[in-house]
């Protein structure tokens, strides 16, 4: 899948995006570890309820973190938290190299480019849902816009997985979580109700009226 599979023509009523063959849980697993609060806010960035949700939640590495007073082992679980629009925008934005400048990266690449450009996708798209829909498609379409995000990351940045451990060396590479503390909270999250959740989410947001299919 590539940028310009989103649809900007005319909607396609109820169009639910079939997943990769390799399975759903490839995708909830994914949603848990980068950005498992997506489908939680409307903004793009950082927000109250990812507080919110992290005092109610926790981590499920918690106790590991709590007990161990390696600096360095702690550094393996506590990373600077990006959105995955934030993530992937900056895959098609960023020179190379450029990363390196972490203040104005998360200035103006996380808070001001990335909002405004989302924004600029859902009033375009909201033009073809005519004039007396188009102002509440501009507020509804973020969140078919968000599960289209999850398709391309998926994909473009993680390399379109087929299977578990491919899954997980690609998140491992992304990030500074070891393969081996991955494959441990894939054991333990494959079991939990967090699973079903993001499935519900993926279905009901990959289907919505207001859409980019």
């Amino acid at each position: 899948m590539k940028s310009n599979d989103i649809n900007m023509g005319k909607p396609i009523k109820n169009k639910n995006m079939n997943f990769h063959k390799a399975g759903p849980n490839l995708y909830t697993f994914m949603i848990y570890c980068e950005d498992k609060n997506i489908f939680e806010r409307k903004e793009t960035h950082f927000f109250l309820i990812d507080i919110k949700m992290k005092l109610k939640k926790g981590n499920m590495f918690k106790g590991k973190i709590k007990n161990n007073t390696d600096t360095s082992y702690i550094k393996n679980y506590l990373r600077g938290y990006s959105t995955i629009e934030q993530q992937l925008v900056r895959q098609y934005s960023m020179r190379s190299y450029s990363y390196r400048y972490t203040f104005r990266r998360k200035i103006f690449m996380d808070w001001i480019y990335t909002p405004l450009f989302c924004k600029a996708i859902c009033n375009r798209k909201a033009r073809t849902y005519g004039k007396k829909n188009r102002k509440i498609a501009k507020k509804e379409l973020i969140w078919n816009l968000k599960y289209y995000f999850i398709v391309l990351y998926f994909f473009n940045v993680l390399k379109s997985p087929k299977n578990q451990s491919e899954l997980i060396k690609e998140m491992s590479t992304q990030s500074r979580v070891s393969p081996l503390v991955y494959k441990k909270m894939y054991s333990i999250f494959i079991l939990s109700y967090e699973k079903e959740y993001y499935l519900k989410q993926l279905s009901a947001n990959s289907s919505r009226y207001y859409n980019f299919n």
